[in-house]
């Protein structure tokens, strides 16, 4: 990924930064949106399946916590880098734990909670950034569009989901997402 702080704004970047806003929202819905598909799977009773997202919240606000200080050190594109990351690997825990039936395909699904929760944690620091960094002029509609794009990602996994799961396609969602984190990855690296 390009430095943000040139004088020219440099539209490649930006996209990016916004698409990897999209994924966010995207991602973060593919556990709850395939909760039919986990519990009947996994066979988890109502309270093994609110399990699942314990991790999830600790690590996200770990990963929170420790991004900007993360960002000083290892600097925002590699946070973001790092986010894809965690966020492509909670994807594949997602998938083999579905595939490996319910004692270790519980285990592989709170790691996935897990890296979902990190992978979104570290990604504030950068996302919160960038938009301010890339319009200074107009910060706060920088941000909220952002924001907004990880609202339709929220919105529109479940939707998704939804059909292929109707289809009896579910996998497609978390192998789609683990491809558009290493797409992701790939355009950060140009």
């Amino acid at each position: 990924m390009k430095s943000a702080n040139n004088d020219k704004t440099n539209y490649k970047t930006v996209a990016l930064v916004f698409l990897v806003g999209l994924f966010q929202g995207l991602a973060l819905v593919s556990f709850p949106a395939l909760s039919s598909v986990l519990k009947s799977t996994l066979q988890l009773s109502d309270g093994q399946y609110g399990t699942l997202f314990l991790p999830q919240v600790a690590l996200t606000a770990l990963g929170a916590i420790t991004g900007g200080m993360l960002a000083k050190r290892l600097g925002m594109p590699l946070l973001l880098k790092l986010s894809l990351l965690a966020n492509g690997l909670s994807q594949l825990a997602l998938l083999m734990g579905v595939n490996a039936g319910n004692g270790f395909g519980f285990t592989l699904v709170i790691f996935g909670t897990s890296m979902l929760g990190l992978g979104f944690g570290l990604s504030a620091a950068p996302l919160n950034r960038y938009p301010l960094i890339f319009f200074p002029a107009k910060p706060d509609s920088a941000l909220a569009a952002l924001h907004t794009l990880i609202g339709v990602g929220l919105a529109l996994g479940p939707w998704l989901v939804g059909l292929l799961v109707e289809v009896g396609n579910w996998q497609t969602f978390p192998v789609g997402l683990m491809t558009a984190a290493l797409g992701l990855l790939v355009l950060c690296e140009s």
